[in-house]
């Protein structure tokens, strides 16, 4: 089946208007503008491209930043940066195209309800956050492959992900200096069709482990076991059993689990209760009063106070580069400080929002998010702070 100008609308839309390009310079927006002065032009290509399953060449080489991982104490080891590949936002539009995925919130949405069902039912939940060595990195080609045959995938499907695997270089800027890397492993980190990818190399661990009775929560590499049950003891057993099956499937797929990052979290309502002793590959696994799973921070009672601090501070940032542009006598229009809050401050304070929301009814967490509002609107509608009070909005907290 070809692809649609719909599909391609949508594809072209979902990107940010100056979303950082890769090699060659084009940023979203001059894209956007490029396409849709002739979409029929781009249309037919991807089609092409999808008929001869080629993925072209110029688009599949990525520039590589290196960013530092915060909070390390040596950064003379290689594992204290992250690379972030930018790659063509032309190719993204093929990538987007031919991957369309769930969103990160609903998997949130369908851990966190299921937490809470078995909280309500007066049992122990313990999660677990499973860390991969260098999981995007480490991505076994062959075993791609593999499952895209075991899944039955469209020749022409099957053709054009082997093209895009297949001679993908990466060029790599650090301190002035460049060099250019063929791949032959990995999914660039990224790229749009990476955690796709990851997650067909995952299903069957994740239908072994539906099999066995354990719920595992998985998005890319972000791995979270869940195991309920009305002792520790009962918990221990089951969930020992699953981290070693975690572990014997990381050596059929030439992945490595790292023990000593994974976390473990105990979620009760009860005020006297056991902890699950937990290991993987003979280490311990060591208990965490919180956890961060995709961009939300969970604590054991489940507050959400340390995530909607988090997401303030970041918003409050966000006010602190803005107030030296907007003043009440000059500087940016009401209309414009409007769109930025809209278009900018909001998505980070109201991500995921449908998982949190039940932390809004404790005033503390309401003291914080309308003190984020309150300094927005002052700005919006041109008022002096002193005596300020936040007018009524479109969203309370």
């Amino acid at each position: 089946m070809q692809f649609t100008i719909s599909e391609l609308n949508y594809a072209l839309n979902s990107f940010k208007p100056k979303k950082a390009p890769g090699g060659d310079g084009f940023t979203a927006d001059i894209c956007r503008e490029a396409i849709s002065q002739n979409p029929g032009i781009y249309l037919s290509l991807a089609n092409k491209c999808l008929e001869l399953g080629h993925f072209p060449i110029i688009w599949k080489e990525a520039v590589v930043v290196v960013l530092r991982k915060p909070g390390r104490e040596d950064y003379t080891h290689p594992k204290a940066y992250r690379p972030l590949g930018l790659l063509s936002v032309m190719g993204k539009v093929l990538e987007k195209m031919v991957i369309r995925r769930k969103s990160t919130k609903d998997s949130l949405y369908d851990m966190m309800d299921y937490i809470r069902r078995q909280l309500r039912n007066k049992k122990i939940v313990t999660m677990i956050s499973l860390d991969i060595e260098g999981a995007f990195d480490s991505a076994w080609w062959p075993a791609i492959r593999c499952r895209l045959a075991e899944e039955r995938c469209p020749i022409n499907i099957t053709k054009l992900i082997d093209s895009y695997l297949q001679d993908s270089k990466v060029r790599v800027r650090y301190a002035g200096m460049e060099q250019t890397q063929t791949t032959t492993k990995g999914c660039l980190q990224g790229s749009i069709g990476s955690p796709v990818l990851w997650n067909l190399l995952l299903d069957p661990l994740l239908k072994e482990l539906e099999k066995r009775g354990d719920r595992c929560q998985a998005f890319a590499d972000d791995n979270v076991l869940l195991f309920a049950g009305d002792t520790a003891l009962e918990i221990q057993r089951r969930a020992n059993a699953a981290l070693e099956h975690f572990r014997r499937w990381g050596i059929r797929n030439k992945l490595k689990f790292a023990p000593h990052k994974t976390n473990a979290m105990v979620i009760t309502n009860k005020l006297k209760y056991d902890s699950p002793r937990l290991n993987m590959s003979g280490i311990g696994i060591g208990k965490s009063e919180e956890i961060k799973v995709l961009g939300v921070t969970a604590d054991k009672k489940l507050t959400f106070n340390t995530h909607v601090r988090n997401v303030s501070r970041k918003a409050t940032a966000l006010y602190g580069q803005l107030s030296r542009a907007a003043k009440v006598g000059w500087g940016l229009q009401p209309e414009i400080i409007r769109t930025m809050y809209t278009a900018v401050v909001e998505p980070v304070v109201l991500y995921a929002v449908s998982v949190w929301a039940s932390a809004a009814k404790m005033l503390g967490v309401r003291k914080q998010l309308n003190t984020v509002q309150r300094g927005f609107a002052q700005k919006i509608i041109k008022a002096y702070r002193k005596g300020f009070k936040s007018p009524r909005s479109s969203i309370t907290f």
